[in-house]
């Protein structure tokens, strides 16, 4: 017994080990294996003092000691599998140490409380399978019913808590989705929908119903619903044709019966109206029809009847072709029918749901010729005339000949005609889709005409159906020709014109000749010709003529006219004239002017045909006029321009010239315009004064222009310029003044002349006069006062330029300083602007010229401004200084004007 005893005590626990440490407490673990058949029930903790081990306080609620802990509540509970009578879960047990769980139990909630769960047999019970999963199957249960499931875990040490979790056994079937018609006939339909089986209870069976007028019965199926995957389908027949169903189908499974799902479908329909009716060849006794109709779905149209109405009723269609499908056309071919008449014809399709509607259409068979189009003259000439014209050929009924007539001297006489061309071949094709119509060209000639005469002319086609309507236009044999179209006269001469002109040949008569008659004083008379030679032809429908014996100088009455085979044409008249005497100069111009000679020059314009072959200068002296001496006689220049040389004059004298023109034709009149001139005298007084101040090396220079025109024959050989000087004895004299080097009165160009006068002070008000001469004598003197400009004005607005302040400057020469940017303004003075300006910088003990940046002087910022600059360096940062600037001008120097800048 001892030995038994001792083989069930406990074992020596391990792996002490502190889980926490307080103040006050310690939080200790071990581990601590069970005996078999005799597990742990409690520990014992003592802890040592200073003499021996005593027993510890423990901080449990059940102030216990260490024990062993029940299970706790299961998690991750879920459903596995479901059943139409149950399900099978899943849990997660956690084992607490040194107790694992042995065994769970199962409850399900009822109406009122709570009892044991069916398992079935021993497989369905709660077991462990793999580390802490539990498995169970529960069944026993309703289908399509939600329970509410509890579960514990038991250990050695007793029952761990509840874990509650809702779960539903397998669904009845879901109402069937997409339900629609696959494929209709006239007795049925087949039918397709949409239906996946629920979880752990598949659809065992379809159920299909056909609605009646009173209540919904179970539909005759040829084949019962079948599945494939989650399609089903079913076939009802036993129905009537183009009639709509109501329909509804639900599932089947072991929870039970689904949900009805309800659609309206229709049988097949008897063929619709047919569509696009139209002739596809119409016949002199029939006619070619086709149609489209289309299929009913599940009823293919089988056969088409096609009727003619008659002045009573509808009768059937005499048929040499019947109704026969091509493609997706029906085609028939009507016979014993009238030519040139229209017939009301009508089709319908059947199939087996019936007899469709029909659709009435109206159609002609072959009409006879429509009238000829496009009738023109091909050919036209003074005695015939040939035709041509195009007939449209009749669909089913070709053209077999034409007629073709004139109508003269009151009767309408008919001409052979002529085919162009072989005759096309009829198109003979059962299936043609498209008309088959032809275009013939026919053509006929009439003979024995008369010229320029008018007819008209008719014709007609004729085919199997009879002849049809007459074409009638008016044509005319070849015409005389047309009025001439502008004679031009293309050489002038005093007795004698060259003419062209232009005249059109008529179609099929061209000019043969041409007629020229000039107007007499009795009437027309023939033009004489040169050399009596005819108007010829030059080129294209251009004629030339030479007409001789005119008068110069005066307008002729002409007129010209074609003639061909059919006769004279129309006349143009025109007025022309011969070459004229010359007009009367213009521009007379005195080109050159001497003491006693004078060249003269004017414009004129040799008369067309007659050049000018000479001029008579006449000079107007006391009260009469009388003949130029002539140095140089009249003569051509060039450009229309003659000139001549006339001698003897008075010097300063006032003369009248006037000139005419001489050609074969004759002496022209004098000219209008007079040139009253005078002979050379003395120089005009100086004009156009201008001056200005210059600087110079000692001074100021004053530079002084003016312009004196030269008399003709006289030119000015110097000039004078004098300068009012004052005295304290004296009054004022003129005296020359002291010019500049290269400074005395000179001519530079044309009429232009110039001085340069030094010792002129500045501010001082000056009287200068100028005189011209010449080989004549002196002019008179032109006087002008001025004041010479002062020193220029004193600057304003130093300041720091707004534009370029430089804040550090870095000078290759002058290294790393200071520098600024100033700005200023001056005013130019009245004929002495500034020259430059002076830049001046106190620096302890007195005033610097200013050191600029790259040695660059002050400027003006634009050459028409009054703003100056200038950039100043080798300074100093932070310190302020005192600038002065003053101008500089042609007169002198200006006061300075200080300001003081940072910088």
């Amino acid at each position: 017994m001892g030995a038994a005893s001792s083989a069930n005590l406990p074992p020596q626990a391990s792996g002490l080990r502190c889980k926490a440490l307080e103040p006050t407490a310690l939080l200790l673990e071990w581990d601590l294996a069970d005996p078999e058949e005799s597990p742990v029930t409690h520990c014992e903790v003592q802890l040592a003092s200073s003499w021996s081990w005593s027993s510890v306080a423990f901080a449990l609620e059940d102030a216990v000691g260490p024990r062993r802990a029940r299970p706790e509540a299961p998690s991750d509970l879920a459903c596995t599998a479901r059943r139409h009578n149950g399900f099978d879960i899943e849990w997660q047990v956690l084992d607490p140490p040194g107790a694992a769980a042995l065994s769970c139990e199962i409850q399900i909630g009822g109406s009122f409380a709570w009892g044991y769960a069916d398992h079935g047999d021993d497989e369905g019970l709660p077991r462990r399978c793999e580390n802490n999963i539990w498995r169970a199957r529960i069944v026993g249960l309703q289908g399509n019913t939600a329970y509410e499931v509890r579960v514990r875990a038991s250990n050695a040490v007793g029952e761990g808590g509840w874990l509650q979790q809702p779960f539903k056994s397998s669904d009845v079937p879901l109402a069937p989705a997409e339900l629609t018609c696959s494929n209709r006939n006239s007795d049925g339909f087949d039918i397709e929908w949409m239906m996946p089986d629920p979880d752990g209870a598949p659809i065992s069976v379809c159920d299909v119903e056909i609605a009646s007028s009173l209540s919904w019965h179970a539909a005759m199926l040829s084949i019962a619903p079948a599945r494939r995957n989650d399609r089903w389908r079913a076939t009802v027949v036993g129905l009537t044709a183009a009639t709509s169903y109501d329909v509804r189908v639900r599932g089947r499974n072991a929870a039970g019966e689904g949900m009805w799902t309800q659609n309206r479908f229709t049988t097949s329909k008897p063929p619709s109206t047919p569509v696009k009716v139209k002739c596809r060849r119409r016949r002199t006794d029939g006619l070619d029809i086709e149609w489209a109709l289309d299929d009913p779905d599940g009823a293919p149209v089988a056969e088409c009847e096609v009727e003619v109405a008659s002045p009573l009723s509808w009768r059937k269609a005499s048929l040499s072709l019947v109704p026969t499908r091509v493609d997706d056309r029906w085609h028939a071919r009507l016979a014993g029918l009238a030519g040139a008449t229209s017939y009301d014809v009508r089709v319908r399709g059947k199939n087996a749901a019936g007899d469709g509607p029909w659709v009435q259409q109206r159609f002609q068979t072959s009409d006879c010729p429509s009238p000829p189009q496009g009738l023109s003259c091909t050919q036209r000439a003074p005695n015939e005339l040939s035709v041509r014209w195009q007939v449209l050929g009749v669909e089913g009924a070709p053209t077999l000949g034409c007629e073709a007539q004139i109508f003269q001297n009151g009767y309408w006489i008919g001409t052979g005609v002529k085919r162009q061309g072989s005759r096309p071949q009829s198109k003979e094709n059962d299936h043609a889709s498209e008309e088959d119509v032809d275009v013939e060209d026919w053509s006929a000639t009439f003979v024995g005409l008369d010229g320029a005469t008018d007819y008209e002319v008719r014709v007609r086609a004729c085919n199997s159906v009879g002849p049809g309507e007459w074409c009638e236009q008016s044509f005319s044999t070849a015409w005389t020709p047309p009025a001439p179209v502008a004679v031009n006269c293309i050489e002038r001469l005093p007795d004698k014109l060259v003419l062209e002109w232009d005249i059109a040949d008529p179609e099929g008569a061209e000019v043969t000749n041409c007629e020229l008659q000039l107007a007499g004083t009795m009437g027309w008379y023939s033009a004489m010709i040169e050399a009596e030679q005819k108007p010829t032809r030059c080129t294209g429908n251009t004629w030339r003529a030479s007409i001789t014996g005119l008068p110069p100088d005066a307008d002729q009455q002409l007129r010209v006219r074609g003639r061909n085979a059919s006769g004279p044409g129309a006349w143009l008249q025109q007025a022309l004239r011969t070459s004229d005497r010359p007009g009367p100069p213009w521009e007379l111009t005195a080109a050159e002017l001497w003491v006693d000679k004078i060249s003269l020059e004017w414009q004129v314009q040799d008369p067309v045909g007659a050049p000018l072959t000479s001029c008579d200068v006449q000079v107007r002296t006391a009260m009469f006029w009388s003949t130029a001496a002539y140095e140089i006689e009249p003569r051509p220049l060039g450009e229309g321009r003659w000139g001549a040389k006339v001698a003897g004059l008075t010097p300063d004298t006032s003369v009248e010239f006037r000139i005419r023109c001489v050609n074969t034709c004759g002496t022209g009149p004098w000219s209008e315009n007079i040139l009253a001139g005078i002979t050379p005298g003395t120089p005009e007084k100086p004009r156009s004064f201008t001056w200005r101040v210059r600087p110079g090396p000692h001074g100021p220079r004053l530079e002084l222009a003016w312009q004196v025109p030269d008399p003709g024959g006289a030119k000015v050989t110097e000039c004078t310029l004098e300068i009012a000087k004052e005295s304290m004895f004296l009054s004022s004299r003129w005296a020359a003044p002291e010019f500049d080097t290269d400074g005395m009165p000179k001519r530079t160009q044309d009429n232009q002349w110039i001085a340069t006068v030094l010792g002129i002070s500045a501010g001082t008000e000056c009287d200068v006069r100028i005189g011209a001469q010449n080989s004549i004598g002196k002019s008179l003197y032109y006087r002008a006062r001025f004041v010479v400009p002062g020193k220029p004005a004193t600057p304003s607005e130093l300041c720091r330029s707004s534009k370029s302040f430089i804040s550090r400057l870095v000078s290759p020469r002058l290294g790393a300083n200071e520098g600024v940017s100033l700005q200023w303004l001056v005013d130019d003075s009245p004929k002495a602007e500034v020259l430059q300006c002076d830049l001046q910088v106190y620096v302890s003990p007195g005033w610097k010229p200013a050191v600029f940046l790259h040695g660059e002087e002050p400027n003006r910022v634009s050459p028409d401004e009054k703003n100056w600059r200038a950039t100043v360096v080798n300074l100093s940062a932070g310190c302020t200084y005192d600038f002065r600037v003053r101008a500089v001008s042609a007169a002198g120097e200006g006061e300075w004007y200080q300001q003081r800048i940072s910088v």
